[in-house]
C-alpha cells in the first residue's frame, strides 16, 4: 500500500513540474494590443497597421458607411505600435476623427483630430511599448 501511495505521489509531482513548465507558455508574456478609429462620419478610406510580426499590413475592410474600426494584436515587448489611417470627408462640414491605441484594454496612446470639407488627411498614431 505503501509503494503504491508513494508511486502516485511521484507520478502526480511529475505531473505537476511538468504542466508548470509545459503551462508557461509565451502567452504570459504577450499583451492585448488593439488598435481603434472612431470618426463623426464615415470617411474612413484606408487603414494600415503593424501586426504581431512587425509587418505593416493594410486592411480590406469595407470602410462603406463604417464610423469605428478595430483590430487586435497580440504583441511582445518590445513592440513599436503603429497604425496609419487615410481619411476623406466628402462632406460640407469638417468631420473629427480619434484614432487610439489600447493595451490590455486600457487606453495607452491616442490622437484626435478632424478633416476639412473636400479635403484628404493621413493620420499616423503610434506607440512603442517597452518591458
Amino acid at each position: 500500500m505503501t509503494i503504491k501511495l508513494s508511486y502516485w505521489a511521484a507520478l502526480l509531482s511529475v505531473f505537476f513540474i511538468s504542466c508548470s513548465e509545459l503551462c508557461d507558455t509565451d502567452e504570459a508574456d504577450t499583451a492585448a494590443l488593439q488598435y481603434r478609429v472612431t470618426v463623426e462620419k464615415p470617411i474612413i478610406a484606408g487603414v494600415s497597421y503593424r501586426d504581431a510580426n512587425g509587418t505593416i499590413v493594410s486592411t480590406d475592410a469595407d470602410f462603406l458607411n463604417l464610423k469605428l474600426w478595430y483590430t487586435h494584436v497580440n504583441v511582445e515587448a518590445p513592440f513599436n505600435a503603429l497604425k496609419q489611417v487615410v481619411l476623406v470627408n466628402n462632406y460640407t462640414e469638417e468631420v473629427s476623427y480619434n484614432l487610439g491605441i489600447y493595451l490590455d484594454g486600457e487606453l495607452i496612446e491616442t490622437k484626435n483630430g478632424s478633416v476639412l470639407p473636400q479635403e484628404q488627411e493621413t493620420a499616423i498614431i503610434q506607440y512603442t511599448i517597452t518591458d
